[in-house]
């Protein structure tokens, strides 16, 4: 600045200079006039002469002139590019060196010229003397000068404004360049206190996996603890099977004490009394239930609190995972903010650049002015000096902005060698980071792999121990058929020889009454050789759940923790079952003759149920079975579907949506075995599964543009996507045919697609299905985030609307038919759950049909993530089209050939067209294709059917629903006994069976537990559609007559 300031007055000096000459000429040119009066007319001719000789001299002086202040131009030319060109490299300082010494020779020779005209100016004062008569027109040329020099004037103070522009601009950069250094020295101290933060944080995880060790050590504790369980249960069996020695004894005495009683004693007075101990096992064993229900709930809430615990070190897991994220955006952040940095060096560079540009430009506008004056700069002579004066002044401004511009080049240097230390210090640091991060790894590998073998080890040792005692059992039983075998042939024969007695007539029919009692013994021996066998069966599937948890969760602690918590209740459920059976053996020895009435009764009861089932049902439900029988070759739905989008007509969108997804799922019935349910579920009821192989073509059309998306059906993900400008693209390998086909990798689950990782943050609606075609269509094989968020789009809106019907439902709300697109709609929680866990409860779903099918007892419903799913109604109307294969995924046997199916690479298959009736088929079933699980509202519930069914049959058990088959089993049926004999009214509340009162729930609870719990709107068993009040209460209660 001070060197600036120097310069501005030099300038000033010079213009001053130019005033001063201009009047010392006015004052100097009036003296010849007076002086040329006196002299003699005698010289005037020579004077004359001379004169000429003057003028021509004087006329070559001024080319001369001309010529130095051109090359005075050059110089100054030369010194304005210097001053512009102050940020330039060392090699063009070198250039103005050379410049400057070229300059220095001609001001050399300017100067010896200015001497010699300087001794030409003292003669033109003498001759300009005897010129009087020329000075009228050298006043006129003053005032035109005059005028010039004004001119000049403004000029240089324009060109002092710009300079001063100049100086506040390179203050400016100064600062914003000082302002660099410390956001550099900030960033330096940000990374030093993120590597602080990193080493604390594996500190602390190297804290944490010791304090793991230990808890893995804990555990292996509590697994040897359990051993000796294992053995007291051997030892409790091995009592029982003593008992049952003995009671095999006891059974003969009584058949010799049965003999002579009946001798001596009538047949009715032991019947009596029999009957009498009936009703007191009955009374005692319900008792008993209700002491095992309270034990259950209690060891589910101790399984609860293990499952919270699971949870709790998921979490901490998780926000390990979140640091480790955190840390690595920090560094992205950091690595950002130096290139915002350098973008703001250069666009500073920029900004100087154009400076010098608009400099350059007024510098050429002034130069030209200024050699329209050169001719009139000649005859004034004086101003040469005050021009040497400011060319030095230049000289060492020069000088000095050469010096501020080595300065400028050397803080450069420093910066770009900080800036190069900075690089080193960030790729050092991510070096290291991410040899800790493959240190860790390998770490927990090593620390895996140890408690795995341990646990196959465990694994197999369990399994021969249970081999063993099969085999022991085996035998043991195989010698007491044959035992009885003989026992019964030896009865036989002393039979045939007592025949021919007639006194001995009723002995006879008194053993032969003990033989059947002894075979019913018998059948009880191999129930609960079957029960022993479920309980081997139970314990291998934990097992092969444990692991199956070590190769999703990859942690041993959670293993561990999950296979001692689940194991605790079951060690605790069979010393009850042991306890129960210990109960049972006692009173199965009267109840045996009992069971043969029962028998007889309930084939007849299900010969009636089987006639009113089919006519409780409504027509609906017949048209959907009458529906399976038809011939479907013609009707058959191919792989295509078209979803014709229009933002001006979101009805017609919607309409096409929905008819998409109808097809794929016919798509996937008519490719897959149909499980039909109507005997348990009522006519027409079927599941289907997801195909064993096949593509489903799914087109959507925008503005007359196409895109396909191939979506593989064994499990309904996108594997692809067909586009009109850009073609095919895959973003799984070897799924197209065509080699060349380009492969995207954008993640393998929605946790590499969705914002933050979470598919309740997926965008959902047609807006995001305008959004999502956009960027798919436009793609030319750059992955970008918006690329993989439209992905994530499509798959929730065609792939999870086909398998889970809330998905769809949600779907189709938000196509708002007012004409306003939703913009901002998610997916949410609630939906996002069920995506995550499809698979899961797909398993769940199929595995409970299958055990229906088999005629086995159903076991409860698996529930994750603290959401208690009961009913497999709620599963049925959720799940419309489950996994295939996910019953297997739990099961050992099944685990391999699982394994392999999953591990077949996906192929793409061509699209083939639909039947020849399809269209007409699809109109006609757009509205049935939905399985209903109730009878429609519009089916009325008069009384006089009531009526009328009650007087027919009064006293017929008719069940009405698949919930109330439950109730055959005998445990459900005491339970609803002993809840309807407490209180009966309380269990029928205005919506309907089991809907009491907030007061009654610990009654009521085992009604909806017994025949089929439904969380919703209310806990309730059956609701009369309707009606309410006091006429819901009558339809309740003649339910329940005809139930009991």
């Amino acid at each position: 600045m001070p060197k600036v300031s120097e310069l501005i007055r030099s300038l000033e000096g010079f213009r001053y200079l130019a005033g001063s000459t201009s009047t010392a000429m006015k004052a100097a040119n009036p003296k010849p006039s007076s002086d040329a009066g006196g002299s003699s007319y005698g010289s005037f001719a020579n004077l004359k002469i001379i004169a000429e000789k003057l003028v021509k001299e004087q006329a070559s002086v001024k080319t001369d002139l001309e010529m130095a202040h051109t090359k005075l131009r050059r110089a100054t030319e030369q010194i304005n590019l210097l001053e512009g060109k102050l940020q330039q490299g060392v090699n063009e300082n070198a250039k103005l060196m050379v410049k400057q010494n070229e300059d220095s020779k001609l001001w050399q020779g300017l100067d010896s010229k200015i001497s010699s005209t300087k001794t030409l100016s003292d003669q033109l004062t003498e001759t300009l003397q005897q010129l009087a008569s020329q000075t009228e027109q050298a006043e006129e040329d003053k005032k035109f000068f005059e005028e010039l020099l004004g001119k000049n004037s403004k000029a240089l103070d324009e060109f002092n404004s710009l300079l001063h522009d100049l100086s506040t601009k390179l203050e400016c950069a100064q600062q914003k360049i000082i302002s660099g250094k410390q956001e550099m020295l900030q960033i330096k101290q940000e990374k030093q206190e993120i590597d602080r933060s990193y080493k604390e944080q594996l500190c602390s995880n190297d804290a944490t996996i010791k304090e793991q060790d230990s808890l893995i050590k804990q555990l292996e504790g509590s697994v040897d603890e359990n051993k000796p369980r294992f053995i007291r249960l051997d030892s409790r069996l091995q009592c029982m099977e003593q008992n049952l020695k003995l009671k095999d004894d006891v059974c003969i005495s009584l058949k010799e004490n049965l003999a002579r009683s009946e001798s001596e004693k009538n047949n009715l007075e032991p019947r009596n009394q029999l009957r009498k101990t009936e009703e007191i096992v009955m009374v005692q064993h319900v008792e008993e239930c209700q002491v095992a229900e309270d034990k259950i709930r209690r060891l589910e809430s101790e399984a609860e609190i293990s499952a919270s615990n699971i949870n709790r070190l998921e979490k901490l897991a998780s926000e390990l995972q979140g640091r480790i994220q955190k840390l690595l955006e920090d560094s992205t952040l950091a690595e950002n903010h130096k290139q915002e940095l350098l973008e703001k060096i250069s666009k500073l560079e920029s900004d100087n650049q154009e400076l010098q540009g608009q400099v350059q430009s007024i510098i050429e506008e002034k130069s030209n002015n200024a050699e329209s004056l050169q001719g009139e700069i000649t005859k004034r002579d004086q101003q040469v000096d005050t021009l040497e004066n400011q060319i030095n002044q230049l000289r060492c401004v020069l000088n000095e902005k050469e010096q501020l511009y080595c300065c400028s080049l050397e803080r450069e240097k420093t910066l770009e060698d900080q800036k190069l230390q900075a690089e080193k210090l960030v790729r050092d640091m991510e070096s290291r980071c991410s040899d800790k991060i493959s240190e860790n790894k390998q770490d927990s590998e090593r620390y895996l792999m140890r408690p795995k073998e341990e646990h196959g080890a465990m694994v197999a040792r369990i399994h021969q121990d249970h081999e063993l005692k099969e085999s022991t059992l085996r035998d043991y039983h195989k010698e007491e058929l044959q035992r009885i075998q003989s026992q019964a042939e030896n009865e036989l024969r002393e039979h045939t020889k007592l025949r021919r007695a007639t006194e001995q007539t009723n002995l006879l029919e008194g053993k032969l009454e003990q033989a059947v009692i002894e075979k019913a013994k018998f059948k009880e021996m191999l129930q609960i050789k079957q029960e022993k066998q479920e309980i081997d069966r139970s314990y291998k599937e934990q097992l092969c759940s444990n692991d199956a948890t070590i190769k999703e969760q990859d942690s041993l602690i959670k293993q561990l923790e999950g296979s001692v918590d689940e194991n605790k209740p079951r060690f605790i459920r069979l010393d009850s079952r042991l306890q129960c059976m210990e109960q049972n053996l006692k009173l199965k020895d009267d109840v045996c003759i009992s069971l043969k009435e029962n028998l007889a009764s309930s084939e007849s009861e299900k010969s009636q149920m089987a006639k009113n089932e089919k006519a409780i049902h409504s027509k609906a439900y017949q048209d959907n079975s009458k529906r399976k029988e038809e011939p479907a070759k013609e009707r058959y739905p191919g792989n295509t579907a078209t979803v014709v989008l229009d933002p001006n007509d979101l009805e017609a969108s919607l309409r096409s949506y929905k008819r998409a997804i109808r097809k794929a799922r016919a798509w996937c019935r008519a490719n897959t075995s149909i499980i039909d349910m109507s005997e348990h579920f009522g006519p027409g009821a079927e599941t289907y599964t997801t195909p064993a192989k096949g593509t489903f073509h799914l087109t959507f059309e925008l503005k007359k543009r196409k895109l396909t998306l191939f979506i593989y059906g064994p499990d309904l993900y996108v594997k692809g996507w067909h586009g009109d400008k850009y073609g095919s693209f895959q973003i799984q390998k070897n799924f197209m045919p065509d080699p060349a086909c380009p492969f995207l990798d954008t993640g393998e689950n929605y946790h590499d697609l969705c914002p933050k990782g979470d598919v309740a943050n997926v965008r959902i609606g047609p807006q995001a299905l305008f959004d999502s075609f956009e960027a798919l269509y436009k793609c030319n094989g750059i992955i970008t985030t918006d690329l993989e968020r439209s992905i994530a789009m499509f798959a929730v809106g065609t792939s999870e609307a086909i398998r889970l019907q809330d998905v769809f439902e949600e779907y189709a709300k938000t196509f708002d038919t007012s004409g306003k697109v939703t913009f901002m709609c998610t997916v949410g929680k609630a939906l996002s759950f069920w995506i995550n866990r499809y698979g899961f409860y797909s398993g769940e779903y199929l595995k409970y049909l299958i055990s229906i099918l088999r005629g086995e007892s159903p076991a409860e419903i698996m529930n994750r993530d603290d959401r208690k799913v009961t009913s497999v109604q709620e599963l049925r109307q959720r799940i419309r089209v489950p996994l295939r294969g996910s019953e297997r995924r739990r099961d050992t046997k099944q685990k391999r050939k699982v394994k392999d199916e999953d591990h077949e690479t996906p192929k793409w298959s061509p699209p083939h067209p639909d039947g020849k009736d399809w269209s007409e088929y699809e109109e006609a079933q757009l509205d049935n294709d939905e399985i209903r699980y109730w009878p429609s509202e519009d089916m009325k519930l008069e009384d006089k059917e009531f009526q009328s069914e009650d007087r027919q049959n009064p006293e017929k058990k008719i069940v009405d629903d698949f919930r109330l088959q439950k109730a055959r089993v005998p445990s459900s049926i005491s339970r609803f006994s002993t809840a309807v004999a407490y209180r009966g009214m309380g269990c029928i509340g205005k919506y309907g069976i089991g809907s009491g009162g907030i007061d009654m729930v610990g009654h009521h609870r085992p009604i909806t537990i017994a025949l089929g719990r439904i969380e919703g709107s209310g806990c309730f068993l059956w609701r009369p559609r309707r009606f309410s009040g006091w006429r819901g209460l009558q339809t309740g209660a003649r339910f329940l007559k005809r139930l009991l």
